[in-house]
């Protein structure tokens, strides 16, 4: 019981050291490697199981600064008071019914809108015409078209009589990134664009004319690292610009109409550590132009929720992949927030339970109310340490081979994104990264309408190859046959359910688990194309032969396979075998060629 001011609970008990923590961490393991527990989840990054307070440098790289102070570690602010994040609806022309869903989103305190226009700025205009511009911010994003179309927006806004001095918002204004999502290289002459979002918007002091928007780099497969250190090279090659040319705009002008859009993932820890390894950074850049104060050296972030880990199957896992990224962004500390929608087929309940995630993480989890929720996680704050010495080191790399343009031009970007590309697929076939729903804990009884648009993003290999199995004329079986030991047949089983059910492969298994032999005449009955051996090593070597010996009196000759690999499986007549670490996709590629020719 507290007994006074001087008392603390844990004065009662005597202090742990760090290898007193070890060492029962490494009893626990029973002769297990502590590199078991390591985490790496990028190239060049590996994480201990846990930190403490002695792992970590407090004189490095802001730590023991406050909310607001530079480097800005820790955010832009010293107080909570109206300084929680914007909720950002998106809003495409094309949308039926936007009208309904914009006020739809009014009534539930959305006060934040991303408008997406293909062509002309007049398409914006009845949208325009629903806003209140004294309480609702305006994000214009001309994905396909020059962001010179700042001048008509202006003039579209002031002919419609919302005055230029309340307009709050960002208007993406970024050539570099958009030639370099298409594995192009900008013109110089875009760069021209960058003066007149600023120029354009003179008299809209909370208006940024320079949206900078790096979601393509995840779209690609980019990990943080790359994340980071291409928006910094994109950053300086602009920075560079404005040095060389003899502009109507400061250094600090330009500055202070930058906002930087970034993709959230549903890597927790590691999107915390991204935001705030990327305010540090960026306040880095430009401390070397000699800028140190938040109004240039703080950046707006806004997060957009990557639809690269989005699933077009089981797609209602997308809500938890969202609210996950989301909350990540809040700790990270960024300015607004926008949720892609969950499901291609309900886009209306998709914008509405996209607010809802954020209403709840605002209303009932009182995020917006703690100025630094990550603060003081030893976890987090080294992995904000090695994700900004990390990406530093890119970025340093970048600018040695003469910055992020000339690397366009040479292709060592393009390269990069390829090798982006095979690095996730390679983790995603090998199931090193876990997608549920897709290359695990498949649901192979969900059929969909194919004729939806598919997200183009990690599990695309897997969702194709359900799309094609789906497809056939008859869906394939496979019967998985169980025997012997309970423990190994058990694992082994359900490693084979989520390997043939991520294909969309119908999954049987036997009713005799103690008679093989009865259970061989039961996957003849049902027709299965394909037979998987679920059992010990010991329980093959003593059955298997007599197992497939019995097939063939049955007159019942599927694909064999084996969950385990064993010496000599082939010259057994085993046809193809299933085991932890292997290149799930290829083979299941292979397979369903197979039963494309038979079903």
């Amino acid at each position: 019981m507290h007994q006074g001011n001087d008392d603390f609970l844990f004065d009662s008990f005597p202090p742990v050291t760090d290898q007193e923590w070890k060492d029962k961490i490494l009893k626990d393991l029973k002769g297990k490697s502590w590199d078991k527990l390591k985490w790496s989840p990028e190239k060049n990054l590996e994480f201990e199981p846990y930190y403490r307070a002695s792992d970590l440098n407090r004189s490095e790289m802001g730590v023991d600064s406050l909310p607001g102070e530079f480097p800005y570690r820790r955010g832009t602010h010293f107080a909570t008071e109206n300084d929680g994040w914007q909720i950002i609806q998106s809003i495409h022309p094309q949308h039926e019914n936007w009208k309904e869903r914009m006020q739809s989103a009014q009534n539930q305190e959305v006060f934040a809108f991303q408008f997406e226009a293909d062509q002309e700025v007049e398409e914006l205009e009845p949208f325009f015409e629903q806003i209140d511009f004294d309480q609702t911010a305006l994000h214009v994003r001309f994905p396909n078209v020059p962001a010179l179309l700042s001048l008509d927006l202006y003039t579209v806004l002031n002919q419609k009589g919302h005055s230029p001095k309340v307009l709050t918002g960002t208007l993406l204004n970024d050539p570099i990134s958009a030639a370099a999502a298409n594995g192009e290289v900008p013109e110089l002459a875009d760069f021209a664009q960058i003066e007149g979002g600023v120029l354009n918007f003179k008299q809209s002091p909370w208006f940024r004319g320079i949206g900078l928007d790096f979601t393509y780099i995840q779209k690609d497969g980019g990990g943080v690292i790359p994340q980071i250190a291409y928006a910094l090279g994109t950053l300086v090659e602009y920075l560079d610009w404005h040095e060389r040319t003899q502009s109507q705009i400061s250094l600090k002008d330009l500055l202070k109409n930058v906002a930087v859009t970034l993709p959230v993932s549903t890597n927790f820890f590691l999107e915390i550590a991204k935001f705030r390894a990327f305010r540090l950074l960026y306040a880095k850049v430009l401390q070397a132009y000699g800028l140190e104060d938040e109004q240039t050296s703080a950046p707006f972030l806004i997060a957009e929720t990557s639809t690269f880990d989005f699933s077009f199957y089981d797609a209602y896992n997308n809500l938890l992949r969202s609210t996950t990224a989301a909350m990540s962004a809040v700790f990270g500390g960024v300015q607004g927030i926008v949720i892609k929608p969950f499901d291609h087929s309900q886009e209306e309940l998709a914008a509405r339970l996209g607010r809802n995630i954020q209403h709840l993480l605002r209303h009932e989890s009182y995020l917006d109310k703690v100025i630094d929720p990550a603060g003081g996680a030893y976890y987090i704050e080294e992995l904000t340490n090695q994700v900004a010495h990390q990406a530093w080191d890119a970025f340093q790399q970048i600018e040695k081979r003469g910055g992020f343009v000339e690397m366009l031009k040479s292709g060592e970007i393009q390269q990069q994104m390829e090798e982006f590309v095979a690095t996730y697929e390679h983790r995603t076939s090998t199931q090193k990264d876990i997608l549920v729903g897709i290359n695990k804990y498949p649901n192979t009884e969900e059929i969909i309408n194919e004729t939806l648009p598919h997200y183009d993003g990690r599990g695309g290999q897997f969702e194709a190859l359900r799309t094609r199995v789906h497809q056939m004329p008859k869906r394939p079986k496979a019967f998985l046959l169980l025997f012997g030991n309970t423990a190994m047949r058990n694992a082994r089983a359900q490693f084979s359910r989520n390997a043939l059910g991520s294909a969309g492969i119908d999954i049987i298994e036997n009713s005799y688990l103690d008679d093989p032999m009865a259970s061989l005449q039961e996957a003849k009955e049902s027709g299965a194309e394909i037979l998987v051996f679920c059992s010990s090593n010991a329980d093959y070597a003593a059955q298997i032969d007599s197992l497939l010996e019995k097939s063939k009196e049955l007159a019942y000759q599927p694909m064999f396979i084996q969950a385990g690999q064993t010496e000599g499986w082939r010259e057994q007549g085993i046809n193809a075998v299933l085991y932890a670490g292997m290149d799930l996709a290829g083979f299941l590629n292979e397979l369903v060629g197979l039963l494309e020719k038979q079903v």
